[in-house]
């Protein structure tokens, strides 16, 4: 199952990077190092234990393609932001980022709705 340390540390991305944009790059993220969608909890998790149980699932795939997007987005926002753009950071930040941001949880909420309906025992026939 998804850590809930994985959603609470994407959620916190969004705090780490307006602070980012709002000291104008100062606080020294890389973006290349943020770009690798497979380093952080749920990327290990995606590519880990959710491929080896999910990886021919629907809702598998658009995780991983949405939590890939996440990734490039948070590359882009500190690339903007270390450029000294903090106008298109701060779009980014608060448009499509956030968009996809959202995307994320819904779809992890979405696998672990469905793994605790395939995990449930089938009720005792009466």
């Amino acid at each position: 199952m998804i850590p809930d340390e994985a959603i609470s540390a994407h959620v916190q991305w969004k705090v780490k990077l307006r602070v980012h944009v709002m000291e104008r790059g100062e606080s020294k993220l890389e973006p290349d190092e943020i770009e690798h969608d497979d380093r952080c909890l749920l990327g290990s998790w995606i590519y880990g234990e959710g491929k080896l149980l999910h990886e021919h699932d629907e809702v598998w795939n658009k995780l991983r393609e949405q939590h890939r997007a996440f990734h490039h987005l948070a590359a882009l926002i500190v690339r903007h932001a270390n450029a000294g753009n903090q106008s298109a950071a701060l779009n980014l930040l608060d448009g499509d980022f956030m968009q996809h941001s959202f995307a994320v949880i819904a779809t992890i909420n979405q696998i672990r709705r469905q793994y605790e309906t395939s995990s449930r025992p089938a009720e005792a026939a009466q």
